[in-house]
């Protein structure tokens, strides 16, 4: 499995729960970083090292702050 779907269904499975209605049109949610895995490049060589599932949340500035 590649690891942009890896990191799709942790997300799904884990990190929808800590996004709850009110985050989202504040947010945004990716897989960043300069690994393969996030361009969807990976293969079995590439996930040797540093492969595991992930996801970055982003707010925005203007989101109110109880959220």
């Amino acid at each position: 499995m590649k690891g942009l779907e890896l990191s799709r269904r942790y997300f799904e499975s884990h990190g929808k729960t800590l996004c709850n209605d009110d985050l989202l049109p504040f947010a945004s949610i990716g897989l960043v970083g300069n690994g393969s895995e996030c361009f969807g490049f990976d293969d079995e060589i590439s996930k040797d090292h540093d492969f595991q599932p992930g996801f970055c949340v982003w707010v925005d500035d203007d989101a109110p702050q109880e959220i």
